[in-house]
């Protein structure tokens, strides 16, 4: 374990998912890293020379919204959070993600935070119009299922 890492485990991800998806590979001799640290308000670092995840490691609601806004950024995505969703609508997803001629919107939830009545309906309604919904809780992360997703690599339903 590596002790520069506040004693996180670690998953190495040393050959991230290639595509078809205009979303740009890395090179075969680079990686991304992304640490998530578990005290309150951890900063994230992004590496270029190593993709990495915690693994088993606790993710506030926050980390994790912080943790997908800047791998979208990494990857080229234009990203929107409303800065203060108490003066927005309810229910409306926590980012808006646009980039690579795709359009997403994504609720971040906690490993067990439940989705609101007002949330479920604006990701009903976007769905039915066509935008490409999600809900992203920490295991998704950890798993590399919301890289593949940015990069195109699963197939949106």
């Amino acid at each position: 374990m590596d002790d520069s890492l506040g004693g996180a485990a670690m998953l190495d991800r040393t050959t991230p998912p290639r595509g078809g998806s205009g979303v740009p590979p890395l090179a075969d001799d680079r990686r991304v890293i992304i640490v998530v640290q578990t005290e309150k308000e951890a900063p994230l670092a992004v590496d270029p020379d190593t993709l990495t995840r915690p693994v088993g490691v606790p993710m506030t609601e926050r980390q994790l919204q912080d943790a997908v806004v800047e791998l979208a950024g990494y990857l080229g995505y234009l990203c929107f959070h409303p800065y203060d969703s108490r003066r927005s609508t309810p229910g409306w997803p926590d980012l808006t993600l646009v980039g690579h001629g795709r359009f997403l919107v994504v609720e971040v939830k906690r490993e067990r935070g439940r989705v609101s009545a007002a949330q479920q309906r604006w990701l009903d309604e976007l769905a039915l119009a066509g935008v490409a919904t999600y809900v992203w809780r920490p295991w998704h992360y950890h798993s590399g299922e919301i890289e593949n997703v940015l990069r195109g690599t699963v197939k949106e339903d």
